[in-house]
């Protein structure tokens, strides 16, 4: 029977199993010390081991590998029969790539003499990727003979591995290449212009459109052929009729990404490694453009994010939970960094448990711990290198698969009424308008956002600089909602119909142009009963910026523009004024946000753009808004704390529930949080009640506590 995945984890004959893992490095260790590490990982509660097989590690010459014969640490083989023989499952990375601070990122050093698969700049020099402890230029995966130097590896390696595929051996996951990333080198102008790549980009788009016809007439140009389409290599665009192409070159970079990863799997599958699950990580703490999680998932079954911020960061590991948990098949992180490579900033014990619960609270339900056995260029794992436990670290890890175990934490679904989208075609917008390429963006959590560095430019038919303001709005929605008392998921906009409506709320900020497939769901998903929050401006055009709009039965036009308007104590600017008696916010006689029902449900239409939020600041202004929203979809909060900087979630299993209570800021908190009558909140660390009569919860700087709830 295949393995398969599902929302809870990873299922092997009828059987699903919390996916919690560690990475180990077989060649790194001695073969001898395989048998004591091995028990250890048992020891600490893993049924699942995560092993990279380099490629220049096994490769002595171009088609001449050492598997063992030579050096017996490089025994795969033997290294995953005795997994079986530990009872632990593999999941084994056969990647191109594998980065694991190997110098070279696990290539071959002779393919970066071979001009044909390296990777170009747009001003078409080669692309280099600074990473110690040696720079090496970047491989082009749109290269044929890319493809053809792996199928020799791939020769070699898929016999080893096919005969200890689940149910003949431990394998169960397989991952066909690292962290697929243009190398983190993600700005839009920056890679890759080879020939190859070039070539790849004219059939997407012959297979995007038509024929050239339909091309020229969404681009307005007079191309003959496709073969005259050249990409672009700045950010040139003087009207809106302009964008289409420049972005289709964004979203050409997200086929890019998918076009690697569906050929190297592909490649795997066509040598017998079938019946096990497919999977891939994005070396990024929150997956916009170029990086797609609903498109990799059709090629593999679950993709993932990397998670190697600490617990001081809970702002970022909650984002990247959060958009796991709304887009994913499973919220799964494929690196969740257990220790640190030197040149890291040292990890201390209080930051991996917080990282670690701030992960499950908001959403996580599979992980693979990178790395739980150290080796060079690697530090603080819970296991050195010659196999002995690392005290606190060690016990840590104990703790954790102890309480996922007895609580069968896997099997509990967070609950949440609130959606937010990403909008997909608003950050393609906003990464073209950046002043900071070729530099890479800011990660979520940063001290400057990176929609700060975005030209403030209006394009022609549009009311407003849609990629400098539009995450002004999401993070508005999320902070808002937040405070409120509402844990908000966030999702890819490409998601399923089927993910929209398991939510009351869906938010999707939105602007003068709107993909109309995208346009048709939220449409669709508003007339099955949800309530959909837009704004500031309703969608009039499609993606090609042609006047197309399923919305416009359901929109007013707006009668007057106010640049800056009081709502109460709160100050908006550009609002738009309405005249409708579909009044949802009307402030001194000026209607700037109405509602319009639907067969089933509504939309609401918030016709003005927020002020910034970018950190923990409390905005009682804001919560109050999204708690007219919230009452105009018929939802209350679950566990409402008394200080809205304090954020709790419930994730239910039938009638058992789990309560986190986190207190993100850096000073101790008191709170209370509203239960049902009869209720008790039970400490699972420490056994401590909390009963329904408002008692306060002490907690630290920093910190989140769990709770198991009884009623009776």
């Amino acid at each position: 029977m295949p393995v398969r995945i599902n929302g809870h984890g990873v299922e092997i004959d009828s059987c699903t199993y919390a996916l919690f893992s560690g990475s180990v490095h077989y060649w790194r260790l001695e073969r001898e010390r395989w048998p004591g590490i091995l028990d250890l990982v048992r020891e600490m509660g893993f049924r699942f081991i995560c092993a990279d097989i380099p490629w220049s590690v096994h490769e002595i010459r171009k088609g001449e590998f050492d598997f063992g014969e030579r050096d017996p640490a490089k025994d795969v083989g033997a290294f995953i029969d005795l997994c079986a023989d530990k009872g632990l499952y593999v999941l084994a990375r056969p990647c191109p790539r594998i980065n694991a601070e190997i110098t070279g990122a696990g290539y071959p050093d002779r393919l970066f003499g071979q001009d044909s698969m390296i990777a170009r700049t747009a001003e078409d020099t080669p692309a280099i990727v600074p990473a110690p402890p040696r720079f090496f230029p970047a491989i082009s995966y749109a290269a044929d003979s890319f493809y053809e130097e792996v199928s020799v590896f791939f020769d070699a390696l898929c016999p080893i591995l096919s005969p200890r595929l689940h149910p003949g051996g431990p394998v169960v996951g397989v991952q066909p290449d690292s962290g697929m990333s243009f190398f983190s080198r993600t700005s839009p102008f920056d890679l890759d212009y080879s020939e190859a790549s070039i070539a790849l980009y004219r059939r997407y788009l012959q297979g995007k459109y038509t024929g050239i016809d339909d091309l020229n007439a969404a681009y307005d140009t007079d191309h003959f052929d496709f073969a005259d389409v050249s990409p672009p290599r700045r950010f040139e665009a003087d009207s809106a009729y302009d964008l289409p192409y420049y972005l289709d070159w964004m979203e050409y970079r997200e086929f890019y990404i998918y076009h690697g990863i569906h050929r190297i799997a592909r490649m795997l599958r066509e040598r017998d490694i079938t019946g096990v699950f497919y999977f891939h990580n994005f070396p990024t703490a929150y997956p916009t453009t170029p990086y797609h999680i609903p498109k990799i998932e059709t090629c593999v079954d679950v993709a993932g994010i990397d998670l190697w911020r600490g617990g001081a960061d809970y702002g970022s590991v909650k984002t990247g939970a959060r958009f796991l948990a709304g887009t994913s098949r499973l919220p799964f992180v494929p690196e969740f960094r257990a220790g640190g490579r030197p040149w890291d900033k040292p990890m201390s014990q209080r930051d991996r448990e917080l990282a670690a619960r701030a992960a499950l609270m908001n959403g996580v339900k599979a992980a693979n711990f990178h790395m739980i056995v150290e080796r060079e260029r690697w530090c603080g794992a819970p296991v050195t290198r010659d196999g002995r436990k690392r005290g606190e670290y060690f016990n840590f890890y104990c703790r954790l698969n102890r309480f996922i175990e007895k609580m069968d934490f896997n099997e509990y679904d967070m609950r949440s009424d609130v959606l937010l989208l990403s909008m997909r075609d608003y950050e393609r917008l906003e990464r073209l308008g950046s002043y900071l390429s070729p530099l890479p963006p800011q990660e979520p959590g940063a001290a400057m956002p990176h929609d700060w560095f975005v030209a403030r430019r209006i394009f022609g038919g549009f009311s407003d600089p849609i990629g400098a303001v539009y995450k002004r709005q999401w993070r508005a929605f999320r902070m808002g909602f937040t405070q409120a008392g509402f844990p908000v998921t966030l999702a890819d906009s490409a998601v399923e119909q089927e993910t929209l409506q398991k939510y009351k709320i869906v938010i999707a900020p939105s602007f003068e142009f709107m993909n109309i497939a995208l346009q048709r769901r939220l449409l669709v998903y508003a007339f099955k009963g949800g309530t959909l929050v837009m704004g500031p401006r309703m969608p009039v055009c499609d993606e090609f910026m042609r006047r197309d709009s399923r919305f416009s039965s359901h929109s007013q036009k707006p009668v007057e523009r106010i640049d800056r308007m009081n709502i109460g104590p709160l100050v908006v600017e550009n609002a738009d004024i309405f005249k409708t008696d579909r009044v949802f916010i009307e402030e001194s006689g000026k209607v700037c946000a109405y509602i319009s029902p639907t067969e089933r449900g509504s939309i609401i239409h918030l016709g003005f753009i927020f002020q910034d939020y970018t950190g923990i600041e409390q905005s009682p202004t804001v919560a109050g808004l999204m708690m007219k929203i919230a009452a105009a979809a018929g939802v209350r909060p679950l566990y409402k704390p008394s200080d809205p900087l304090v954020e709790t979630v419930a994730h239910d299993r039938g009638a058992d529930r789990l309560v986190f209570v986190a207190n993100p800021t850096d000073e101790p908190r008191n709170v209370r949080v509203e239960m049902g009558r009869r209720e008790t909140l039970v400490d699972v660390d420490t056994a401590e009640k909390y009963i329904f009569d408002g008692e306060k919860i002490n907690l630290p700087e920093q910190s989140i506590k769990i709770f198991r709830s009884e009623t009776g």
